[in-house]
């Protein structure tokens, strides 16, 4: 009797083969250091036959309801299951996240991919889509892929301004911090740059929709603070006008989009999807005057991931 034993599924290190039978359930997680960013991935398939007939078809179908349509699988005589065939199958699925927390290294969000795939054998050619009706399979099987990842975003601890010039009529410090979307950098060593040069990096492997804000929260403001003096303590996004941070709202204010990736990237049922990196500047600018008293002063600024 013709059988779909296992499909034995493996990352691109070879670290964590797995084999699974009909309703099992393969998971592999970034946090082993070997798989591919979004599209790609790495992952690569075997399908193991018992007592093939002299010709047959392997159909498969993912994330389908009962009736939905089989499609011809394209593989080799030894039944191999290419990189780019896998990474189709990841790429029906849309990714699910959780709550984003607060780490010792900056801001974090676990994020899950899940596809439900299934084979079947049927005696007629694998070579066109065929419907469910006319398939006459003589073998099925089915399981779950999932694949576990998370955003993990690096954050600066502290950002300083130079006080050396506190007092004169005219100067001030620019503070430029450069964000940067990265397929598969550990956070534990990335780069965050230093109190005079901060940098964000934002890891995001899975290319889950986010959007990134910097709070500037106006309840412990003191009188005579330069970062809460009206109209003084200035941001620039990119190539936009330079706009002062205010505290006038009972709201705190949020600086919305300092990096994001939009939605309608995260659509990626078409293998060889081009997935762009991505990448922000913004600038903080505190001018310096003769009103202010002597320091220190801090601004309470808080990191913000909205997913």
């Amino acid at each position: 009797m013709p059988e779909i034993r296992s499909v034995t599924l493996a990352d691109p290190g070879a670290k964590n083969a797995q084999s699974v039978k009909s309703n099992g359930h393969a998971q592999f997680n970034y946090t082993d250091g070997t798989l591919h960013a979004a599209p790609q991935y790495g992952i690569t398939g075997q399908v193991d036959l018992v007592n093939p007939p002299d010709s047959f078809g392997l159909y498969y179908r993912v994330n389908a309801d009962q009736n939905a349509v089989w499609q011809p699988v394209i593989t080799d005589s030894q039944l191999h299951l290419s990189e780019s065939f896998m990474a189709q199958l990841i790429n029906a699925s849309q990714n699910q996240t959780g709550n984003p927390t607060t780490t010792e290294q900056g801001l974090h969000c676990d994020v899950m991919r899940t596809s439900d795939i299934e084979f079947t054998l049927s005696e007629k050619a694998a070579s066109a889509p065929i419907a469910n009706d006319d398939l006459n399979p003589i073998a099925k099987f089915q399981f779950k892929l999932t694949l576990n990842g998370a955003i993990e975003v690096g954050i600066p601890k502290t950002i300083t301004f130079d006080d050396e010039i506190l007092g004169q009529g005219r100067g001030g410090t620019n503070r430029t911090i450069a964000l940067n979307e990265v397929p598969s950098v550990q956070l534990k060593v990335a780069d965050t740059g230093t109190p005079k040069a901060p940098k964000v990096v934002i890891c995001n492997p899975l290319c889950s929709h986010f959007d990134l804000q910097l709070g500037y929260l106006g309840i412990n403001q003191r009188p005579n603070n330069p970062f809460y003096m009206q109209e003084n303590f200035k941001y620039r996004l990119n190539d936009s006008d330079a706009k002062a941070l205010t505290n006038e709202s009972p709201d705190n204010q949020w600086i919305d989009g300092i990096l994001q990736r939009p939605i309608s990237e995260q659509d990626l049922t078409s293998y060889g999807t081009t997935v762009g990196w991505k990448q922000s500047q913004l600038q903080l600018s505190l001018p310096y005057n003769d009103a202010y008293q002597i320091g220190p002063y801090n601004a309470d600024l808080k990191w913000q991931l909205v997913i």
